[in-house]
């Protein structure tokens, strides 16, 4: 979707992967499970493949784009409804304003109107996962409510993982841990 709009991802400016490396470390049964080039194979067929940045960036790379192109953002409006038609979509606002645009996006958060327009209303349904992370001295720390909670950070890239552009996952009994490069030297896990 973002590529869509021209000079929006090159702006971002993400990491691209190109493979992803799967790893047990169940006791007796550790070591490289496989490789996959998936979104290698996926950008060389024309598609983006699998890029990667850190959400904050993202967010601020994403706001100052659209103001270099003289985009309005505000902040103070809530979204009630919108009807979609061939090449457009009216919204309709808390405040009575009603304006159209190419296309919306619904990332209006856990009780989100344009989900319950397509969807129609459903409660929140808890997963079971909670996730934490607690950032000191660019250190996460671990949390300490359950089994099922997550944590994440950001640190500096393994030296073993040399310029490769690849991602990691290991699998354990009852565990999952990802490790994303966010660039060169970085990369975000959880």
């Amino acid at each position: 979707v973002l590529a869509k709009i021209p000079g929006l991802l090159e702006y971002i400016g993400a990491f691209q992967i190109d493979e992803i490396y799967m790893y047990s470390v169940v006791e007796g049964d550790e070591g490289l499970l496989g490789i996959s080039d998936h979104p290698k194979r996926l950008r060389e067929g024309g598609n983006f493949g699998m890029i990667s940045t850190a959400r904050a960036d993202f967010q601020r790379k994403l706001k100052e784009f659209a103001e270099k192109k003289g985009i309005r953002i505000n902040w103070e409006l809530q979204l009630e409804s919108f009807e979609q038609n061939e090449d457009s979509v009216q919204v309709s606002f808390s405040n009575g304003v009603k304006d159209t645009f190419s296309f919306i996006v619904g990332c209006d958060g856990l009780h989100s109107n344009i989900r319950k327009q397509l969807f129609g209303s459903q409660p929140a349904r808890y997963t079971g996962v909670t996730q934490v992370c607690v950032i000191v001295n660019g250190m996460a720390l671990s949390p300490t409510n359950g089994s099922n909670s997550q944590l994440g950070g950001v640190s500096p890239k393994p030296e073993s993982w040399g310029g490769k552009p690849m991602a990691a996952e290991a699998y354990g009994d009852g565990s999952h841990v990802v490790v994303t490069p966010l660039s060169d030297n970085t990369v975000a896990w959880a």
